[in-house]
């Protein structure tokens, strides 16, 4: 796949001029770009819709429940420990529950170590919904609309938003067999 490079103008075009809230969230008015601007979005994996009275440029993006993903994670862990613990896991009174929050604190940090990724892949940031003078600009918060426990992220090019999907299909699988935490799970059975 090769490397899609926007131009620098171009990105500064969709940070100025994306849709901030509703149902447009994240979209670009057409009005707002050239015409070669538009091809090149388009070429990037950009939708082009007509909303109401005026035409937009839909971004590629990527919604994520993160509930789903944990219980995949889980799953993962569980059908590998298996595998890979002779006596497998607890299933059962106190024990279970450690290996329950040890599989909670090992997916709290591959999900701050993934958030930190699709972030950095994507735009959008969302802003606090007060404009702010050119004197003062204001600083984006993380690249995502969120909504209970889901997030959607908004991407440059259609290639941001696979390659961002893609670590998600990595992080959501078990470690490989030297991690420490099969070791932190095999030790669970000698909890009184």
């Amino acid at each position: 796949m090769a490397i899609q490079l926007m131009s620098p103008k171009l990105k500064t075009q969709i940070d100025t001029h994306y849709h901030r809230q509703g149902a447009l969230f994240g979209a670009v008015p057409a009005s707002a770009l050239d015409l070669e601007q538009q091809r090149a979005l388009e070429d990037a994996g950009w939708a082009v819709q007509e909303y109401r009275d005026q035409t937009v440029l839909l971004p590629p993006r990527a919604t994520v429940r993160w509930d789903q993903q944990l219980f995949r994670f889980r799953d993962a862990i569980l059908h590998q420990a298996a595998h890979a613990i002779p006596q497998g896991v607890p299933v059962a009174g106190n024990a279970q529950a450690i290996v329950e929050e040890v599989i909670a604190s090992q997916w709290d940090a591959r999900l701050d170590q993934l958030r930190t990724v699709w972030g950095a892949f994507a735009y959008a940031a969302l802003r606090n919904g007060e404009d702010s003078s050119p004197a003062e600009p204001e600083a984006p918060a993380p690249a995502s609309f969120a909504m209970e426990d889901q997030e959607t992220y908004f991407f440059y090019t259609q290639a941001m938003a696979d390659a961002a999907t893609a670590t998600l299909a990595e992080v959501v699988k078990a470690p490989s067999p030297g991690d420490d935490l099969w070791t932190m799970l095999a030790a669970v059975h000698d909890v009184p």
